[in-house]
């Protein structure tokens, strides 16, 4: 009969002391919620390394949801510059978030003189009505 064969994995072959352990601290799952309470919807960021296994490597990704989209990278850990290259990824969005971050707290101050004008027109409005 064709097409009936099983895949072997080099794990299959190999004898059971020559195996590489999975070690669970290596396993890696952090979720949290982007917006704080009864703030909009819900928007999260979850980071996983699990144990669940794609060619033999350990699975990996990274979400970030707000609203309705959802970003979803697959962190490549297939081998030494596949991790190299996702470290680097990974750096790579801390340093814009962080600089991200950064800008939107210079943008405090023009927001309260914004809402202080807002304010005083309302009010010269009100009393230019009355």
């Amino acid at each position: 009969m064709f097409g009936i064969f099983k895949q072997y994995s080099i794990f299959d072959v190999m004898e059971e002391k020559d195996k590489v352990k999975w070690d669970k601290d290596l396993e890696f799952v952090d979720r949290r919620f982007l917006n704080k309470s009864n703030y909009h919807t819900t928007a999260n960021v979850v980071g996983r390394i699990s144990s669940e296994f794609y060619n033999e490597r350990p699975y990996c990704d990274f979400y970030i949801s707000d609203c309705n989209r959802t970003i979803s990278l697959d962190i490549d850990s297939d081998n030494e510059g596949d991790l190299k290259n996702s470290i680097y990824k990974m750096e790579q969005i801390i340093d814009v978030a962080t600089e991200m971050k950064d800008a939107l707290i210079k943008l405090k101050p023009y927001l309260k003189k914004l809402e202080e004008e807002k304010l005083r027109k309302k009010k010269k409005k009100e009393l230019n009505e009355s």
